[in-house]
């Protein structure tokens, strides 16, 4: 970026660590401004100082993919800022219950179906009004390779992925 150059903006669920983390600081380095995801308070503190130290402006928000506020709230606090995103990253994810179909409990499978699909749906509703207009604007929805070769006793995640 030169002196006076406006830096991008993404957003990153599931920002806390593994491939969230990486992908933050991959952005930062790349000269973005980041909006970072993560359940729990605290979780993004050294992701954060990270991207800091690189020159980002960061923004932290708590946020569950699987709570259908929680979402839009990090929209609303996203437009008040009147910041237009450049670049959204569904990474949030779960692997959910490890097991035969017929033994796991059925309100884990639904719950790692709906932070693994209804998430990144909820995420694309919530902040593609923010959008940049800009052609290079881009929605990366992370998947698996479980969503292409299943493993056995995996059937939330593989199916929600």
């Amino acid at each position: 970026m030169t002196e006076g150059t406006q830096r991008p903006w993404a957003l990153v669920t599931g920002a806390a660590r593994g491939i969230g983390a990486a992908t933050a600081d991959r952005l930062a380095a790349d000269g973005y401004d980041l909006v970072l995801t993560a359940r729990k308070a605290g979780d993004l503190d050294g992701v954060t100082a990270a991207c800091r130290r690189q020159g980002a402006d960061v923004i932290e928000a708590l946020c569950d993919v699987a709570d259908p506020d929680a979402l839009p709230a990090v929209a609303n606090t996203v437009a008040d800022r009147g910041i237009a995103l450049q670049a959204l990253v569904n990474n949030a994810g779960t692997l959910g219950p490890i097991g035969g179909l017929m033994e796991v409990d059925t309100g884990a499978w639904e719950a790692t179906v709906v932070t693994n699909l209804i998430g990144v749906y909820r995420a694309l509703r919530a902040f593609a009004p923010l959008f940049a207009s800009d052609r290079r604007a881009a929605i990366v929805n992370l998947s698996s390779g479980a969503a292409h070769r299943p493993m056995e006793g995996w059937s939330a995640y593989c199916a929600s992925k």
